[in-house]
Formats: C-alpha cells, structure tokens, sequence
C-alpha cells in the first residue's frame, strides 16, 4: 500500500522537475563541473519564430573565483533552458537591473537565441572576460 503512493509522488516531482519555467521563477542549473554553480531569473518567455520560444533569462554564477557573476541578459531556447536547468533553486534571486536594456539592445539589434546549455553559455562568457583582462598581448589589463 505505501508502494503505490511513493510511485505517484515521485513521479510528480520528476514531472514538476521538467515543467516550464514561469516568469520569476530561479532555476537551479547543472554543469559538468561540481563546483559550479549557477542559477538563472526568468524575466520574459516570448515566442522566437520558427516554432521556437525564447526565454530571457538573468544567469548568476555563484561559483567561486567567477569572474562574471552576473549576466544581465541572455536569450536561449526555452528546451535549452529547461534541458539545462531543471529544477527550481532553493531560494530565489532577483532579475539584475540591467535586464531590460539588454533585452531592448536585443530587440534593435535583432538577436538570435542560445540553444546550447547554460553551462556552456557560462563557460563562453567566462572565457570572454578572461581573454579581454589578460589583453591581445597577453599582458594583464587592470
């Protein structure tokens, strides 16, 4: 008899794990690094065209010795970000106040979406900040 209540519950959680994101949720992401993490803001779900949806998120990384903990705004496919970030975190964070002026740049410039996971978004931006403090010449920018 407890058997059969435990399936059903468990399979409600694994179901909500899956769920789509709404706007304001904090989702909890993975990463092929245990240190890591990093967690994202919903601000917006849109649709992109293409049979695609947009979701723009805020991505903060917790991680320490990040060197960009805060990405104002990023656009990904919603199957990316639900793929990437599963479930919600323990507690939320906010949008960063930067969110919709990215978002607006975004509009004006007619920007694509991500559609590789969060992690490796992560990965690229911190690689980005890493490569622009170290300079083309290799010397260390203040």
């Amino acid at each position: 008899m407890i058997r059969s209540a435990i399936l059903p519950l468990a399979l409600g959680v694994a179901c909500a794990a899956h769920a789509a994101p709404n706007v304001g949720d904090t989702l909890a992401c993975t990463s092929s690094n245990p240190a890591k993490r990093l967690f994202v803001v919903v601000g917006r779900i849109e649709p992109f065209g293409q049979g695609k949806t947009a979701a723009q998120i805020t991505l903060i990384s917790e991680t320490s010795g990040t060197l960009l903990p805060r990405a104002a705004h990023i656009p990904i496919d919603l199957e990316a970000l639900r793929a990437s970030c599963p479930t919600l975190a323990d507690q939320p964070r906010t949008l960063d106040a930067n969110f919709e002026s990215g978002r607006q740049q975004w509009l004006h410039a007619r920007g694509g979406i991500f559609t590789i996971t969060v992690d490796q978004i992560d990965d690229i931006l911190q690689n980005q900040v890493a490569s622009a403090r170290s300079g083309a010449d290799g010397s260390a920018r203040p």
